[in-house]
């Protein structure tokens, strides 16, 4: 499964490997070497079946779900490095979009997430269980020296802490 990841204000994408995801919300346990992070919402679909050079009027048929969440990313590393780490990929569970809260469903469409589909798929192939997720804003960055052991992260429903 790969996660693969819109940054804020961009039509360039890159992955994130499926081991960044914590699947059960555990607190992130922030390695020492890690001086800066970031915080960053993002929103997300769930590839429902496998696709190629799929067209902006098709997408539709190849996601019913998605959902939203935060990524952490070490900004004290390397950029590409730093969106590497294992367990910092926190997310919703998946929810038809149909069903969803309007405020998600206009985030999707404000996002274009049928035109970014297809954008991507002149590259890379979709899988059954890929997530395309796009970041909403650009993130809260915190300078680890200025915590002294947790740092508490809440949104919406998902809430962990980054322990120091």
């Amino acid at each position: 499964m790969n996660i693969i990841t819109v940054p804020y204000n961009s039509r360039f994408f890159y992955l994130r490997p499926d081991t960044s995801l914590n699947r059960d919300s555990y607190d992130y346990f922030c390695p020492e070497y890690i001086k800066e992070l970031a915080v960053t919402h993002f929103i997300y679909i769930k590839i429902d079946k496998a696709g190629k050079r799929i067209d902006e009027k098709f997408a539709k048929r190849y996601y019913t779900l998605g959902g939203y969440g935060l990524f952490i990313s070490a900004t004290s590393l390397q950029n590409s490095i730093g969106n590497l780490l294992d367990n910092t990929t926190y997310y919703s569970q998946a929810q038809r979009i149909v069903d969803m809260p309007q405020e998600l469903k206009e985030e999707i469409e404000k996002n274009n997430f049928d035109n970014l589909l297809e954008l991507i798929t002149k590259y890379i192939s979709v899988r059954t269980g890929d997530m395309l997720a796009v970041e909403t804003n650009i993130g809260e960055k915190y300078k680890i020296e200025n915590f002294l052991h947790e740092i508490p992260i809440k949104h919406k429903e998902i809430e962990f802490k980054i322990i120091l």
